[in-house]
């Protein structure tokens, strides 16, 4: 195979993610699946929570978009990987879209905080991790 072909067929590839030009296919928000968490067991008001997550979309047609955090009473945060994915019918590589992000969640006062994470719009969640602010 010669090389401008070879070069055709990755640009090919790589322009397959974006819209299907039959369909007229837009990016639609979604959520990323959460693989795994890192958060600290204690931490302090001043530095607050910090937590690493990874995260991974099924094809290369998902993106990253941010952390959804909504603070609960009893301390509890809800957090949930935001991205963005074809509304409608597209062609998508098939490889894991994979990406790792932080959140620093600010606390006001010394206590246990509880950081509930989801996948989807689920209603139980994926993981809880605790942590002592001190």
């Amino acid at each position: 195979m010669s090389k401008a072909v070879f070069y055709l067929l990755v640009l090919s590839l790589l322009n397959s993610c974006s819209k299907d030009k039959s369909e007229n296919v837009g990016q639609c928000d979604t959520y990323l699946l959460i693989n795994s968490t890192k958060t600290p067991r204690t931490s302090t008001i001043s530095s607050g929570i910090k937590t690493i997550i990874d995260c991974y979309g099924p094809n290369l047609c998902y993106s990253f978009s941010g952390m959804e955090i909504i603070e609960k009473e009893g301390n509890v945060f809800e957090i949930k990987a935001k991205g963005k994915a074809p509304c409608g019918p597209a062609i998508c590589l098939q490889a894991i879209y994979a990406v790792k992000d932080s959140a620093t969640i600010n606390i006001r006062m010394v206590g246990f905080y509880y950081l509930k994470f989801f996948n989807n719009d689920a209603a139980t969640s994926f993981k809880t991790d605790t942590v002592v602010v001190n």
